[in-house]
């Protein structure tokens, strides 16, 4: 008769947790170092090819392993073909944009030119009236 592995009816959410997270762990680990194997027989087959491991690699985000710098990338994240992301700038409060359009009509509407032109734009628009009457001077 087999073992079962199985939970403690006694065991609380918090021992669940820490036993979930340290498991997590080493099947990261295992597929990190199954990589960096990986990598390392790529290395060995195309002599042109060259691959720097860091021994302390960053706490991984919960979507995506970490993974090596490829030829010289310095953020260690490859993107698939060899080379390494760009990292991305912060995105902060959007300033507001001036306007460029009014209705004649009803001041109160603007429109600043982007997106999708506003319905009396495209009213107007459609009537034969150029972009440049709606024009804020």
């Amino acid at each position: 008769m087999q073992k079962s592995t199985s939970i403690e009816p006694t065991t609380t959410i918090p021992q669940m947790e820490t036993a979930y997270a340290a498991l997590g762990e080493k099947i990261r680990l295992a597929k990190l170092n199954q990589a960096r194997d990986q990598i390392t027989q790529i290395c060995k087959a195309n002599p042109g090819l060259s691959v720097q491991f860091t021994d302390h690699l960053p706490a991984p985000k919960a979507s995506t392993p970490a993974t090596p710098a490829v030829n010289g990338g310095s953020n260690g994240k490859a993107n698939g073909n060899g080379h390494a992301k760009k990292a991305r700038k912060a995105k902060g409060a959007k300033k507001p944009v001036a306007i460029k359009y009014r209705n004649p009509d009803n001041p109160a509407e603007t429109w600043s030119g982007r997106g999708r032109p506003a319905k009396w734009i495209a009213a107007g628009l459609k009537a034969g009236k150029p972009m440049d009457y709606y024009r804020v001077a």
